[in-house]
């Protein structure tokens, strides 16, 4: 008489492997997938500060000494506004903010200047922005100036 043995089922030790190699593939989707969103954020970023120089310049052509009158703080809204952008309280993709600045006189020397400060950066994307090949600016952004060790990094890129 023999006894059959039947053997249809899983072991423990193959089902581990099973979830093992679920996990390694689940890790890298994630990391794949948050590489792609800040890539994303960082595009979204340059497209803002583009249109914001260009709509700058735009509001400013054929004038002379103008940028000096670029308006600070509060009054920034207005502008963002004037030249259909959203206000400066309105968040970025990283969560800080854009705001206008009137070159100060010792930055811009004769020439006419104004910044495009951008807050809330972390170190990677600060550097990221900081190395972008701006069209216009009035100067090479020094990444260890810009870029410092602090979490919550200001950004200001000078443009003409």
């Amino acid at each position: 008489m023999l006894i059959r043995k039947n053997d249809s089922g899983r072991s423990i030790v193959e089902m581990l492997g099973v979830l093992a190699i679920m996990g390694v593939i689940t890790v890298m989707g994630i990391s794949g997938y948050s590489q792609a969103i800040g890539k994303i954020n960082r595009n979204k970023v340059v497209e803002d500060v583009t249109r914001i120089v260009q709509e700058v310049r735009g509001l400013y052509a054929g004038k002379t000494d103008v940028y000096t009158k670029v308006p600070a703080g509060s009054e920034t809204d207005d502008l963002l506004l004037s030249i259909g952008f959203r206000r400066s309280s309105d968040k970025h993709p990283f969560g800080g903010v854009y705001y206008i600045s009137p070159a100060t006189e010792e930055d811009s020397g004769a020439k006419r200047y104004f910044n495009v400060n951008i807050t809330g950066l972390d170190k990677q994307d600060c550097f990221y922005l900081c190395t972008s090949n701006w069209e216009g600016t009035h100067e090479d952004c020094d990444t260890t100036k810009a870029c410092g060790s602090d979490s919550d990094n200001t950004l200001a890129l000078s443009f003409e």
